[in-house]
């Protein structure tokens, strides 16, 4: 985590609105889990946003903060990230995120994010061509970092 700044109020209007579409209530739990999940800058799982908060003496259950993540994913304002150990990351979908991919290393597990607009320009060029709507990509590229490339199996 790195960031104090508060969500901003689109933001909490946005996520009250989906709520609201879904009758489900905005709730105090949830408000601390949005504030948590947008003071994060890079990816986070579900376990380190319960212990962030634990640390914090924000006091949520662990099943709350499992109930509410896949919410805020499903309003627009969290993304879903596979990465090399098949566990389910999360990252906060702010303003300025560009689109990005992820380069992930096999063996310490690091990841390197990368944005190419010439990548971006193709997919959107392929899906234009076959008439194709996209809502989201994820490109992932595996193998070894800089640190890792000499440990390569062979």
């Amino acid at each position: 985590m790195s960031k104090n700044n508060p969500v901003p109020e689109k933001d909490i209007h946005q996520f009250c609105e989906f709520l609201k579409s879904r009758k489900l209530k905005f709730t105090t739990e949830r408000k601390k889990i949005l504030d948590e999940v947008y003071a994060y800058s890079s990816h986070f799982q579900a376990e380190d946003l319960l212990f962030s908060m634990r640390k914090r003496g924000v006091n949520v259950s662990k099943a709350t903060i499992y109930r509410t993540l896949p919410v805020i994913v499903d309003c627009g304002l969290l993304r879903k990230v596979h990465l090399s150990d098949k566990q389910t990351y999360y990252e906060y979908v702010h303003d300025d995120n560009q689109p990005h991919h992820h380069f992930i290393c096999n063996n310490c597990g690091s990841v390197t994010k990368f944005t190419d607009k010439k990548i971006d320009e193709l997919l959107q060029s392929v899906a234009r061509e076959i008439d194709f709507v996209v809502q989201s990509h994820i490109i992932e590229m595996q193998g070894y970092c800089r640190h890792c490339k000499f440990a390569i199996p062979e």
